[in-house]
């Protein structure tokens, strides 16, 4: 007796069986495509599929007949799950990285899975074992392909549906490329029971925090680490994180070390890392904490602000008031419509959290010394402190006030540090907006300029502001109603105008009070040799330097540039930037682009050379002789970055009948030492010039 399968019912029954047929499914004479011969049995159809499925690890046959006839002698017209599994890891492991794109193999066999694991009849338990040996065989082998160039077989839970390579890179594989999946979506089911999820999940991400950790290299990890935290703050907004293990000592700080949460402080005040950072372990973050606020409140982080008390010390102490104060809350005002203007996401979190409502609740002292004690509790005891630092300015956000020395104005940069900490996660961009327009403050034709760029309307011209409450209409009859309403709509309605943007003067109109370098051309120059302070003094004299002749004044025309259009070269900012642009441009041969309208790069000009001959060039200006200035923490920032290609150019004497000097530093980082440190103010700056050019009338 032998059991056959009935195709047409889908049911085994037993047959009597002879015995010729018995010698015709053990006996080697099934020709196969070796040249030979075959039980039926060893051999399988040959068929695209097959071929698909099982390449050339196994003998076919060209054998041709009923289907049905062929599986009663024992010819295989497919395999096993089993087979083709032990096909997929010996192909695997045969050709780690093949050549060409092997899509329509692997395809043919994960179908092939799908099918038998979704067979109809088959028993839920027989399934789901099934599929629980793949998954294991999968994972443990890594026998997911994808065709990529750099990696091509995966294991499952490294793999997303979607392409998630802006975040992740070549860290992970992804089904869809360009939006585009590799496999039909008829195997998304199929992939997704292996474990490939459709996206990242927290949970995702800390795996990879895992990998970088292991790969133990820091600044290949920097390159990941802003797009994991961020998606991470993403997904705990959207989807809270009750089930993730955050206890994983997968975060890197500042220090190079792989911490849990726990172990790890971010920094909310830039002061503090200066004072502490070398005390405890500070989260490495590429950009300010607030960006993922939600991933450091989920996840628990130390902020280093709640470990920090200061007590302050004064001599004595008084209020400002009066108009430099309303001046002051004016400017912060501004501050806080350019938020709402540009940064509108960011001005409704602010909002909600009551930010702007310490505006006109701040008063300012003023003191002749600011000085300040510094105290870092860890676990109930101090762990370190920094007492009796000077301060020009300082912030109490308990309290809302602002202190400042008698010795700085109130319209500051210190001072605009200070007060840009009132708006909390939006700091840096109003310490951009407030250090620009604090120097203008004074200057109404040029506050108007920077108040226009900015994209903010002066308080003459603010529109009004929406009402702070809903007013409901008294009920009346139909008629009587309606004439009312439309009566007070027109009493109510203001007479508004659109807000005009201010003239710009003739160019011919120039203020008398300062240079025209159309009357000038750079006479002379020195070269000098700089020095590091703490090295001692060079003694080294000057030498003289030959400048080109072929300047403006002297019969040539001058060749078009890129210098945004000034208006009338009005203010003494302008002037210093014509002459050092037509410094860069006339006497060294350079491309210049004036950027100092751009917010936020650290720079005035850039010159080229050709190349990678580049110069970032901050622009300070003096009407007088050159005294103290000060490079904000964008400069500062371009600085370190930039090193040997950042110049800073002091150009002097810009009053009317005066000639310019310009004195020329390269590398601010490395020849001066700021007074104090945490403002970048420089006063003592002479030991670092490179080259002195002086100016003559023509």
């Amino acid at each position: 007796m032998m059991p056959f399968w009935l195709y047409r019912s889908e049911q085994w029954k037993m047959y009597q069986t002879s015995s010729f047929l018995e010698l015709l499914r053990q006996s080697e004479w099934i020709p196969n495509t070796s040249g030979g011969f075959s039980r039926p049995r060893a051999v399988f159809v040959r068929s695209p599929r097959n071929l698909l499925l099982l390449d050339d690890d196994v003998e076919y046959t060209d054998l041709e007949g009923n289907e049905i006839f062929l599986k009663d002698l024992g010819v295989r017209v497919e395999p096993e799950i089993e087979e083709v599994l032990t096909h997929l890891k010996s192909y695997k492991e045969k050709n780690p990285l093949p050549d060409g794109n092997k899509i329509t193999k692997t395809a043919a066999i994960y179908r092939f899975f799908d099918q038998k694991v979704n067979a109809k009849g088959l028993d839920e338990n027989a399934r789901h074992t099934q599929l629980q040996q793949l998954m294991e065989d999968f994972h443990s082998h890594a026998l997911l392909y994808l065709p990529r160039e750099d990696r091509a077989w995966w294991r499952p839970r490294e793999v997303f549906w979607e392409d998630m390579a802006g975040t992740f890179d070549v860290l992970r594989g992804y089904v869809k490329h360009h939006s585009r999946p590799v496999y039909g979506d008829g195997l998304e089911s199929f992939l997704a029971s292996l474990g490939v999820a459709r996206e990242a999940s927290i949970g995702d991400c800390l795996d990879v925090l895992e990998l970088l950790k292991a790969k133990g290299d820091v600044e290949h990890s920097h390159r990941f680490l802003n797009r994991l935290y961020s998606l991470i703050d993403n997904l705990v907004n959207q989807n809270g994180s009750a089930a993730v293990d955050w206890n994983r000592p997968v975060f890197l700080s500042e220090g190079d070390q792989w911490l849990p949460p726990s172990g790890l402080y971010y920094c909310d005040v830039e002061e503090y890392r200066r004072l502490f950072g070398a005390t405890v372990e500070l989260l490495w973050l590429p950009f300010h904490w607030d960006n993922v606020a939600c991933m450091l409140r989920e996840g628990h982080f130390r902020r280093l602000g709640d470990y920090v008390s200061i007590a302050k010390r004064f001599a004595t102490l008084n209020e400002v008031e009066g108009d430099r104060v309303k001046q002051l809350i004016a400017l912060l005002g501004y501050a806080k419509q350019y938020l709402k203007r540009k940064k509108f996401a960011l001005y409704q979190d602010l909002d909600r959290e009551g930010v702007f409502g310490r505006i006109n609740t701040l008063k300012v002292y003023d003191t002749p010394q600011v000085v300040l004690d510094y105290a870092l509790s860890v676990d109930g005891s101090e762990a370190a402190a920094v007492r009796g630092l000077e301060r020009e300015a300082y912030y109490s956000l308990d309290e809302s006030r602002l202190y400042k020395s008698s010795r700085v104005s109130l319209l500051s940069t210190a001072v605009a540090s200070e007060v840009a900490k009132l708006f909390g996660g939006g700091e840096d961009e109003a310490f951009s907006v407030l250090d620009s327009l604090f120097g203008a403050a004074d200057d109404e034709e040029e506050l108007h300029r920077k108040l226009s760029y900015f994209g903010v309307q002066q308080a003459s011209e603010r529109e009004e502001e929406f009402p702070h409450e809903v007013r409901m209409v008294a009920e009346a009859g139909p008629e009587e109603g309606d004439t009312k309403q439309k009566d007070s709509s027109r009493q109510e309605r203001p007479n508004r105008q659109k807000p005009r943007l201010p003239e710009e003067p003739e160019t011919e109109h120039k203020r008398s009070d300062l240079i025209d370098p159309d009357e000038l051309i750079f006479n002379a120059g020195e070269e000098h040799t700089p020095y590091i302070k703490s090295e001692g003094t060079k003694e080294i004299a000057p030498r003289p330097i030959s400048l080109r002749r072929e300047q403006k004044g002297e019969g040539r025309e001058r060749k078009q540039t890129t210098l945004k259009k000034r208006a009338g070269r009005a203010d003494a900012e302008s002037v210093a930037l014509e002459m050092v642009s037509r410094y860069e441009e006339d006497i060294e041969g350079r491309q210049v682009e004036d950027r100092h309208s751009q917010l936020g790069i650290g720079y005035d000009i850039y010159s080229s050379g050709g190349d990678d001959d580049e110069r970032f060039i901050e622009v300070k200006h003096f009407r007088g002789d050159a005294g103290t200035w000060v490079l904000t923490p964008h400069q500062w920032k371009k600085a370190e970055q930039e090193l040997d290609r950042y110049y800073v150019f002091i150009v002097s004497r810009l009053q009317a009948e005066s000639t310019p000097i310009i004195e020329i530093i390269q590398n601010p980082v490395k020849y001066l030492t700021p007074d104090p440190p945490s403002e970048k103010k420089f006063s003592d700056w002479k030991n670092g010039i490179a080259i002195v050019i002086t100016s003559q009338k023509v």
